[in-house]
């Protein structure tokens, strides 16, 4: 699959270096492959679930951790664009799906902050 092609140039923590605004790039990326990864667990494709799903919680984490209020750099990331609040509350939330670590607490009081 070519988002397994993404997932080989992720970073440990979860981000996409190198790329001209890597925290949005992160975001994109986050939002559809959590979503995809939905759809994929919908079809009993367990091994590709079962290995995105920690890839997608370390995204969700380092979008979270740079997108809270107070967070350094926050603004630079969010504005002036509507759409990146929108795509990283949709991205975290949509990768808490597939895990059912308890991770959704966390991740989602971070999102209710960005």
């Amino acid at each position: 699959l070519i988002l397994q092609w993404g997932f080989d140039r992720m970073a440990n923590d979860g981000s996409f270096p190198g790329t001209g605004d890597a925290v949005h790039s992160t975001s994109l990326f986050l939002e559809a492959a959590a979503r995809a990864t939905i759809l994929l667990d919908q079809y009993a494709n367990d091994q590709v679930v079962s290995a995105w799903a920690p890839k997608l919680i370390l995204m969700a984490n380092y979008v979270a951790t740079l997108s809270t209020v107070g967070s350094p750099g926050r603004s630079n990331n969010l504005e002036p664009f509507n759409h990146r609040y929108f795509l990283r509350a949709a991205g975290i939330h949509a990768a808490t799906i597939p895990n059912d670590s308890g991770t959704y607490s966390s991740l989602e009081n971070a999102a209710k902050n960005l």
